[in-house]
């Protein structure tokens, strides 16, 4: 049934068959003139104006209506088939399909790209990164679905970029162990007459790295102060 609406929601009217709400908008004319619409649904009249807002306010800003009949299984192939094999070398592209396939099709494929979320996103980094796969990893599976959905902008299926609004995974640091005064007596004791006996107690002694001390050069000593 049709109802009364507001200034600005457009048409609102409720599906009999369902009870949910519709709301429709006029995006633009076929060849023969007739209107096409392009409709939302919602499950209450407030979040069906809502979203019907949302619609008209990106038409307003120029933007193309998002195509809702698209997976993200559609879309990644898509991208694949008619852009990235062009764009990148063959085993990049490879690279990127087995991503798609092993981790974001699984978890995402069947979803439709107007109504994946940045929450969405963000779940799916935070479970691959519980599962125990690697930081750079996970920023990859993240980089894949957002390049994407920048095709889908480009091509009109979404009008915006969720993914990269998500948040990019990072590492949790972990604090280098030390050795207490006693563990590095004990340890200089042991290299006692070892022939990189000198050369651990340097490090031990002014805090230099593996790499900072195998670097040093005479050029590096101070004769006048000592070090």
């Amino acid at each position: 049934m049709a109802t009364q609406r507001a200034n600005g929601e457009g048409s609102i009217y409720q599906r009999a068959s369902d009870n949910r709400w519709l709301g429709a908008v006029t995006i633009g004319f076929d060849l023969n003139g007739r209107p096409k619409r392009k409709v939302v649904s919602a499950k209450t009249r407030a979040e069906a104006v809502r979203k019907l807002r949302i619609l008209q306010r990106q038409l307003d800003d120029g933007f193309p209506a998002p195509d809702n009949s698209v997976s993200i299984s559609q879309l990644l192939d898509q991208w694949f088939e008619d852009v990235m094999r062009h764009q990148v070398s063959s085993n990049t592209a490879s690279n990127y399909r087995t991503v798609a396939n092993q981790h974001i099709k699984p978890a995402l494929g069947r979803k439709k790209v107007a109504n994946l979320t940045t929450a969405d996103v963000d779940r799916l980094i935070s479970k691959k990164i519980d599962s125990g796969l690697s930081v750079s990893t996970v920023g990859r599976i993240r980089n894949v679905l957002s390049q994407a959905l920048d095709q889908g902008i480009r091509w009109g299926v979404v009008n915006r970029n969720v993914a990269s609004l998500s948040r990019a995974p990072r590492g949790v640091r972990v604090e280098g162990r030390t050795l207490s005064p006693d563990q590095a007596r004990t340890l200089l004791n042991a290299l006692r007459g070892h022939r990189n006996e000198v050369l651990y107690a340097l490090m031990l002694s002014i805090g230099l790295r593996r790499g900072e001390a195998l670097g040093l050069k005479w050029s590096d000593f101070d004769e006048d102060y000592g070090i």
